[in-house]
């Protein structure tokens, strides 16, 4: 007897766990193992979020370089996200691959500027060593959809650290707009939320 009172118990107590669980909605974001492809799933929260895919080619080299990317502002206010930024060449193949999180985000109506972390990285110069740890940020800005928009842009990814600081007060925070020229992108699409 004591066994089939365990068992209904048991049981109504599982349905009753699925039950709550179903019917509680989050705000959190909800992000997955593919989000390290830069591709965020939801921005969830009440911050601002960005994501988004870009090609830049280099005229003249034939140089592609990839970035895919994400960051979402939670309701605490902590940032989360990351992505990979791969540079090809025609006639080297994969010169270089970095793998970033992101725990800085400033955005300012279709503009945002990203900060973070390198996690990996690989080039023909440099391995992992050199890359892991490093600070970098970049900027990106959304301008907007269809056939007759003008081309999202984004800037080079400048990143290094106190100690190999060319620009002197690196690494900036995502507050820090350092001025690099946006560059159109030939592919992708950017997307800027507030």
């Amino acid at each position: 007897m004591k066994n089939i009172i365990y068992f209904v118990l048991s049981a109504v107590l599982a349905a009753s766990i699925v039950f709550i669980s179903c019917s509680i909605e989050t705000s959190n974001p909800v992000i997955s193992e593919g989000a390290a492809t830069g591709v965020l799933l939801k921005s969830g929260g009440n911050g601002p979020s960005v994501n988004g895919q870009a090609t830049i080619m280099y005229e003249g080299s034939g140089l592609k370089r990839i970035i895919t990317f994400h960051a979402a502002e939670n309701k605490d206010g902590v940032v989360e996200g990351g992505g990979t930024l791969v540079k090809n060449s025609p006639d080297e193949g994969l010169i270089q691959k970095i793998k970033f999180d992101v725990d800085c985000l400033s955005v300012n109506e279709n503009v945002a500027i990203l900060g973070g972390i390198i996690t990996w990285g690989s080039d023909s110069v440099y391995g992992p060593e050199y890359w892991t740890g490093r600070r970098f940020q970049f900027k990106v800005t959304d301008n907007g959809e269809g056939k007759n928009a003008v081309p999202d842009e984004i800037t080079h990814m400048i990143n290094g650290t106190a100690e190999d600081d060319p620009f002197g007060g690196f690494p900036y925070p995502c507050t820090v707009d350092t001025g690099w020229d946006l560059m159109p992108i030939v592919r992708g699409n950017i997307q800027v939320r507030l």
